[in-house]
Parts: structure tokens; sequence; C-alpha cells
């Protein structure tokens, strides 16, 4: 798989709707900017205001950054070679649209686009396969005909593995409803076997409670200067910040219950 220079064409609005979370942060930041350059104009060092608002201006900027980044490298095409025909690309649609619930909204001999619209949180994403060739080309990205559009990277970067591993499978000539059943089983059993103790979680966890720490410091020091700044620390420390540690604790505590079923059951 390579990246191409073929991106995936959308209307003014479209695009509006895709970057609309970096474009509403965008704001916040230049808001905050302002302020800081003020302060800095007038040497307020020792005004308690400016320490309050120079660490969530660099966190805004930091988090714009990354996420226009992301949200760029989302409408680019990946490429993969390929000899399908027609009819196998087809019926890959057709069966990679069965196991992830695609609905197909265009289906031709070269192209299909369709959407995946999921529950709750998980919002939906826009998928469009084109074939050219001897080339597949795959995009998946943030549903942006929909407000509530995916936030999950993850469930992009799925609709396109799936496919790639469906094609290869199929083409290959294997029984391909037991390699949806036997990828949907080892998938299943990787996520609860998997420690939540690695390096890589205990970074992401000790990155996510130090900014909850930081919004509720925050918070708190800035309740008596500027209240509504303190109550928008609060909201994003205390509310979403709660949400985050309750269903990161619930996902310890249903970890652990079933590595001990499976140790009970191999004794």
């Amino acid at each position: 798989m390579r990246g191409s220079s073929d991106y995936i064409k959308l209307s003014f609005w479209e695009y509006f709707r895709h970057f609309s979370v970096a474009f509403t942060l965008s704001l916040f930041l230049i808001a905050t900017g302002m302020n800081v350059f003020e302060l800095v104009q007038s040497q307020a060092w020792d005004v308690p205001w400016f320490w309050m608002v120079l660490p969530l201006f660099l966190i805004l900027l930091i988090t714009v950054c990354w996420l226009t980044i992301k949200l760029i490298a989302q409408l680019r095409f990946d490429i993969y070679a390929t000899s399908m025909t027609a009819d196998d690309f087809r019926e890959i649609v057709h069966l990679t649209a069965y196991e992830l619930n695609w609905i197909i909204l265009r289906l031709e001999d070269r192209a299909f686009e369709g959407e995946r619209v999921g529950n709750g949180l998980e919002g939906a994403e826009l998928i469009t396969i084109k074939r050219t060739g001897k080339q597949l080309r795959i995009n998946s990205i943030p549903h942006p005909r929909r407000w509530s559009n995916s936030p999950d990277f993850a469930r992009n970067k799925e609709n396109k593995l799936t496919f790639v591993y469906n094609a290869a499978a199929f083409l290959r000539g294997e029984d391909i409803f037991q390699v949806m059943e036997d990828r949907k089983k080892r998938e299943e059993e990787n996520f609860w076997k998997a420690s939540e103790w690695t390096p890589r979680t205990l970074a992401k966890r000790l990155l996510a409670y130090g900014f909850i720490v930081l919004f509720l410091f925050l918070a708190w020091i800035s309740l008596y200067e500027a209240p509504l700044i303190g109550v928008l620390f609060l909201l994003i420390g205390g509310g979403l910040g709660g949400i985050y540690i309750w269903s990161d604790i619930q996902m310890i505590l249903n970890k652990r219950e079933y590595q001990a079923q499976a140790k009970d059951q191999q004794n």
C-alpha cells in the first residue's frame, strides 16, 4: 500500500463539515492567542491570568495542528496493486458490506460509494473505492454529509483494511465467510487478552489523565479571575474527563474479569 496524490473531491460545505472541528477549535485558538499577545505586549508576566491563558493557547495550538494534518491525510486515497475483474470487485464489495454493515449508495464496475452508520458516538463514515487499471484506490472519511460523523480514526482504517483483506482472501480462492469469522474471533480475543498496562497504553493514559488534572487546576485558579473561563475548564476537565475516567476504569475491570474467567477455564 502507498499513499497517493489523488484526493477525494468534496463540495464546499462537505469540506467545511470535514474540517468543522478543527475550524471551531481555531476560533478558540485565535481568541486565546489575541489574549496572550496583549498580555505579552503589556509585559504582564506577574498577572495570574497570563499563566491561565498561555497553557490553554499551547494546548489548542498543538491540537489544531495535529487534527488538521490528520484530516487532510484522510482525504487522500490509499493505493493497492490488484488484478481483480469487475465481477470480483462487485462481489468483494458485497461481502465487505455484509461484514461491516455498509450501505451501498453506488456500485459500478470501477467505482463504489457507500456509508457506514454507527451507533451513538460512533457516527458515520463515507467509503469510496475506485478500480483503475491494475490499481485499487480506497478512501474512508468521517461522513461529510452528516453532522453526526465519526470522530473515530480507527473505524476509517477498519473500513479500508477489511476490504483489502477480503479482496486478498477472495482472490486466493479462500472461503471468505470463514475468513470473516476467524478474523472476528481473533480480533475479539486479542482485544480482551491485550494488557491495559503496556508502555503504549500507559503513555496514552498518563497523557489523558495529565490533561484532566491540568484543566481542573486551570478551572480552580480561573474561577476567581474569570468565572466563565473557569466553568469552561471545569466542564472539560470534570465533565469529559469524568466520562473518560469512568469508561477507562470499566474497561480495565471488564478485561480483568474476562482474563480471570479464561484462566479458570484453562485450569
